[in-house]
């Protein structure tokens, strides 16, 4: 157990798309409790799990695990709307425990993420100077296709300089389909707690990915997302 280590499991009640997401089960156990399971099976550090929701305290007391290792924060309700990032959420958190000095953050709507997992992304950034990690998994389609509709219009969405400017030439699209391009997916973020009070940012320059397979990476925010998350499960107990 990493004595300067803290896993955080941000684990709000509402939410909009997917109702009680968090508490949805997957191989007969919920997904917060699976995000408990690989928190502390990891043993990189204590355990904490941050909600408002009185539902989501309960069905946790009733996980037997060491009580050392997992701890319920009770959330401001400032902090359990749609627009509260999960960085804001673990910041609340550590204004409570203040002795840690690198945190791991775990999301419950990735379900398949596994104490494994946390432990070689907790290596990757011991191997590169405490640099942020950050979870993805590798997206197969072209950047260059992704629009945007304004008004009336359709507008190619892209990170070149200017509202709306793009380079439609053939040599610019080539290039954009060499590059690979990954999508967070809510696993793993690990940092050095005083760089993350400092810049107040997940996303942090010079940050490294840590690629998950698509299957193992997957994010549960739909309905959809949620069949095929039973489905993975079914498949891998047969």
């Amino acid at each position: 157990m990493k004595d300067d280590t803290v896993i955080i499991i941000p684990a709000r009640g509402g939410s909009k798309r997917l109702s009680y997401k968090n508490l949805l089960l997957v191989d007969g156990r919920s997904l917060v409790m699976r995000a408990v399971d690989r928190a502390a099976d990891s043993q990189l550090g204590r355990v904490i799990v941050s909600t408002e929701d009185k539902k989501i305290q309960e069905h946790l007391k009733t996980f037997q695990r060491n009580p050392w290792h997992f701890y319920i924060h009770s959330r401001e309700e400032s902090l359990a709307q749609d627009d509260a990032r999960a960085w804001e959420v673990c910041l609340n958190v550590l204004l409570v425990v203040q002795e840690y000095k690198t945190l791991i953050m775990t999301l419950p709507t990735s379900p398949f993420c596994t104490a494994n997992d946390l432990q070689l992304a907790y290596q990757m950034f011991l191997n590169n100077d405490r640099r942020p990690i950050l979870s993805v998994t590798k997206q197969n389609f072209n950047p260059n296709t992704l629009g945007i509709i304004d008004g009336d219009y359709m507008w190619p969405f892209n990170p070149c300089p200017g509202k709306y400017s793009f380079y439609w030439d053939s040599k610019f699209i080539k290039e954009g389909q060499k590059k690979r391009t990954y999508l967070s997916n809510g696993a793993i973020f690990i940092c050095d707690i005083s760089r993350l009070r400092q810049k107040k940012e997940q996303y942090i320059d010079g940050m490294i990915g840590y690629v998950m397979p698509r299957d193992r990476g997957l994010d549960i925010n739909t309905e959809m997302d949620y069949e095929f998350a039973k489905f993975l499960a079914e498949r891998e107990s047969k």
